[in-house]
């Protein structure tokens, strides 16, 4: 296999030998591998332009200009968005920071997200909650979001922001677009004026994403997750709702001018929430690699990925000491296949063998280990709310799949999971 309509040979990173081997990169769900395109993108702009954007009438500054341009009508083609809702930020969390700090909430505001959310869109919540700033952060399961939004309604409470994961990068288990659009519609029923963000993070690239269809308020999402250069993340958001928001940060770049009392005038939306000088070489990758999975086709990339993850999952079933994180049904974990040992290989699990460890050191095959930054998730199963098995805390290993895998990759993966795993067969307390 070449992975998905041949684009294995586009990796560069992936013919390289490490050790007399190829790497296997199973990471997808962290950080994506970057096409030739994209790298190529990267240097041309050191190579051949290397100026400012937004300032300079001179020709750098002019080219830097158009491929600004050019690279959000490259992104806003592929969410199906408009060329001036194409906010520029440093990464997802980033995104959804900006819009925690330029939301104009009041005392008595609650806020609402799912319990299975990243970091990135849970702890600045809860430190408004504890600045006061808003009233409550609460969460809730993801099939449990329309109805608590309805108890609210029903209490009297003030919603002003709904803010989900759209696809969990623990476990790969998403909210389906339908779903999002009743969440939506029971948002708007009750409380017109609140806001639905998603955090797609793990949805652009993987998912088939049309923002007009889905009719959030806004959308955050990070390039290094599609194929595209570190250091950059988008805002989409609805123009009239852009509108509403105050500047996170300011300075160059934001400001028209000052008025007669020194106030600040700013730009029009987007450049008014893009501060400083901006990560131009990081904006012209990202115009590559917006084409370059457009040409892909997001549908045949979910497709390509839930088959891996399908193939791997029935392989991962065949050791009975390895319990899969979610549903067993590939089809309902995206790309990802999360996977723990059903009680800890020595007696404390903090001992526990690095899989991970050993996978890249044997093999070349780089999975994760940890909580993936799902710290909410992992507070609340072990306090209870989620028993995996009572009073074990266990260690997660994810493999996350993307358009130039293969089944040789999975195979290979599984033939050293099972040495592993006969290695640690004699260890005690081992799930026999």
């Amino acid at each position: 296999m070449d992975g998905l309509k041949g684009c294995r040979k586009d990796f560069p990173i992936l013919s390289e030998k490490i050790d007399g081997m190829n790497p296997i990169y199973f990471d997808n769900a962290c950080m994506t591998l970057k096409p030739e395109a994209v790298l190529n993108e990267i240097c041309d702009y050191y190579h051949h332009y290397p100026a400012c954007g937004g300032r300079s009438s001179h020709k750098f500054g002019k080219i830097v200009d158009k491929k600004i341009n050019e690279s959000r009508d490259a992104i806003a083609s592929l969410i199906n968005g408009n060329h001036d809702e194409i906010v520029f930020t440093k990464n997802c969390s980033e995104a959804l920071n900006l819009l925690a700090r330029s939301i104009k909430f009041s005392n008595d505001s609650i806020v609402l997200t799912t319990d299975k959310e990243h970091n990135s869109n849970f702890i600045i919540w809860r430190v408004l909650q504890q600045e006061k700033v808003i009233k409550k952060h609460i969460y809730t399961a993801a099939d449990k979001v329309l109805e608590t939004i309805e108890r609210l309604h029903k209490h009297g409470e003030k919603l002003s922001v709904v803010s989900l994961c759209w696809v969990s990068n623990l476990d790969g288990t998403f909210i389906s677009e339908e779903e999002i659009i009743a969440i939506n519609k029971g948002l708007k029923q009750f409380f017109p004026d609140a806001l639905l963000i998603l955090d797609a993070a793990q949805a652009v690239m993987h998912k088939r994403v049309d923002v007009k269809r889905l009719s959030a308020d806004f959308l955050a999402f990070s390039i290094h997750k599609m194929m595209g250069p570190t250091g950059l993340g988008v805002l989409w958001g609805k123009k009239d709702k852009l509108e509403k928001l105050s500047p996170f940060m300011t300075g160059g770049g934001t400001v028209e001018r000052l008025d007669s009392g020194n106030m600040p005038v700013y730009l029009d939306i987007p450049e008014r929430f893009e501060a400083g000088l901006q990560h131009y070489a990081g904006i012209c990758g990202a115009t590559a690699a917006a084409k370059y999975i457009a040409e892909l086709d997001p549908t045949e990339i979910s497709l390509y990925e839930c088959m891996l993850n399908k193939y791997a999952t029935e392989k991962i079933k065949a050791f009975d000491c390895i319990e899969i994180l979610g549903p067993e049904d590939a089809e309902k974990r995206s790309g990802i296949l999360t996977f723990y040992f059903r009680k800890p290989a020595t007696k404390h699990s903090d001992n526990e063998p690095d899989i991970d460890q050993k996978l890249s050191d044997r093999a070349n095959i780089m999975i994760r280990k940890g909580k993936f930054c799902v710290y909410s998730w992992c507070s609340i199963h072990r306090n209870g709310f989620f028993k995996i098995m009572p009073g074990f805390d266990p260690v997660f290993y994810r493999a996350s799949f993307a358009a130039y895998n293969t089944k040789d990759e999975i195979d290979r993966f599984i033939e050293e999971m099972a040495r592993i795993v006969d290695e640690l067969s004699d260890l005690p307390d081992f799930p026999k």
